[in-house]
């Protein structure tokens, strides 16, 4: 019967039981949909409630914190006017104190510009090239007469420099800018003298300090230059140096002239005692002793002329009056014949040694001034030697020159009488009572020099003294 069914019969129970559930469904889902809204409402009202309550805790705790932030803002606030009004105190105290300060800073400042320009030393400020930066009245007055300090700024010093002393004057600035670079405590003062040429008027002596001027950082930014203008001390110092000549040529004089009264006094008493006696006793005496007695009065007058000659030749080869007369000489026949005069003078035997070699046949010499250099020295070396002493002359002419070595075995020079045995008149302290009259080196000297030579000593006490005098002979 079931299988007779049509097909609406089938179908249309099918749809209806379908549409059954899904109503059904529908009506489950609504359900639980009001649920869910009943509950979503719930929590809403629990979530604004709660929400409320936050709102008033948050109000709460705010007005808590804003209550205790404006006491501490209130606290912090007093404690920071507090450190204001004694910050202001302690600035109001810092600004007298720099006006203070400063207002001395002004004086002291001031008081320097009155002294740097009005100083009565010249001032210069440059850098390290020279430039000038700076400069006081007392400069301006040295450098640029009748102008303002101001003309000189801007100026290189070099440009008051002479010519002549550019390259000194380069190499000390040159040293001065090398030593800058040390610390400042190894930086010397730099003092010289040199002239100075100013814009108008004449070149003049000065002398020169210089110092370096630190900048902030202690690095040399400038130099400062004193300068003086010493034309009066230099024309003080050669007015006493003229002074002191004058008073040492005066005190050289009186002594010249007091030692040549007591040189002649002794021969010319010895003369006038013998003739005294010769006119007194002449008849007691025998032909011996009148001879002996001439013989005494010779010797006394050949003694006074020796001296009067070497004060002529002193004195006339101070005042330039002595002209040489050189002519050829045979200088192995003049110094043998000297020699043999020395020796008929010796009192005692000495052996005096004579060499020579080199050109000496064509020489050229002023004889009377090469025998009174030969005569004194030969003569002082037999005088200081001891009997029977050695004396040698030794004479080598080679390249235009000749030289005469005198070299004896004597009692010797110290060294404190050799830097003076040259002056007038002056006896060494050892000579005890050999006779002499001090002249005789004074007068080879002169000689010498006349000649164009140069005469050279060695010596020690005991052992003996060597002349060397070295002559052009040509």
């Amino acid at each position: 019967m079931h299988e007779n069914k049509t097909h609406n019969q089938v179908i249309i129970p099918i749809e209806i039981k379908q549409q059954n559930d899904l109503e059904r469904q529908i009506e489950e889902l609504n359900i639980q949909l009001t649920r869910e809204r009943r509950m979503r409402q719930h929590l809403e009202e629990e979530l604004s409630a709660e929400r409320q309550r936050t709102k008033v805790e948050i109000r709460h705790a705010y007005n808590s914190l804003e209550k205790r932030a404006t006491e501490l803002a209130a606290k912090q606030l007093q404690k920071y006017l507090e450190e204001l009004e004694a910050a202001q105190e302690n600035l109001l105290v810092q600004n007298e104190e720099l006006i203070f300060t400063r207002k001395v800073s002004e004086a002291q400042y001031q008081r320097y510009l009155d002294l740097f320009n009005f100083a009565p030393d010249g001032y210069l400020v440059t850098d390290t090239t020279g430039k000038i930066e700076e400069a006081n009245q007392a400069a301006a007055a040295l450098l640029f007469p009748g102008k303002d300090s101001n003309c000189l700024v801007g100026k290189p010093f070099f440009t008051f420099i002479p010519s002549q002393e550019y390259k000194t004057f380069s190499a000390k600035l040159e040293q001065l800018t090398t030593e800058l670079h040390y610390p400042t405590f190894l930086q010397p003062s730099h003092n010289w003298e040199m002239n100075l040429k100013p814009n108008r008027g004449k070149v003049f002596p000065a002398t020169i300090t210089v110092r370096a001027i630190l900048d902030s950082q202690g690095k040399t930014g400038s130099l400062c230059w004193l300068i003086r203008d010493i034309t009066e001390r230099k024309r003080a110092e050669e007015n006493r140096r003229t002074l002191v000549r004058e008073q040492e040529g005066s005190l050289m004089r009186l002594r010249f002239f007091s030692m040549a009264s007591h040189e002649l006094r002794t021969p010319l008493s010895t003369i006038l005692v013998t003739i005294q006696l010769l006119l007194s006793f002449s008849h007691q005496l025998s032909d011996e002793q009148r001879i002996r007695k001439f013989s005494q009065i010779e010797k006394a007058s050949k003694r006074m002329t020796q001296i009067i000659n070497d004060l002529l030749t002193i004195s006339r080869a101070e005042s330039g009056k002595i002209e040489l007369w050189v002519q050829p000489l045979n200088l192995k026949q003049f110094c043998s014949d000297l020699l043999e005069e020395i020796k008929l003078n010796a009192s005692s035997n000495y052996t005096i040694n004579f060499t020579i070699k080199g050109d000496y046949n064509q020489v050229c010499f002023d004889k009377n001034n090469l025998n009174s250099i030969l005569v004194n020295l030969l003569s002082n070396a037999v005088k200081y030697s001891p009997q029977g002493g050695e004396v040698s002359l030794e004479v080598t002419c080679t390249s235009g020159k000749a030289s005469f070595r005198i070299r004896d075995q004597g009692i010797g020079i110290s060294n404190s009488d050799q830097s003076h045995v040259f002056e007038a008149f002056y006896r060494g302290g050892n000579i005890e009572n050999i006779a002499g009259s001090g002249l005789g080196l004074t007068v080879v000297k002169k000689c010498v020099e006349l000649h164009g030579g140069r005469i050279n000593l060695e010596s020690a006490i005991g052992v003996g003294t060597t002349f060397t005098v070295m002559i052009p002979y040509s």
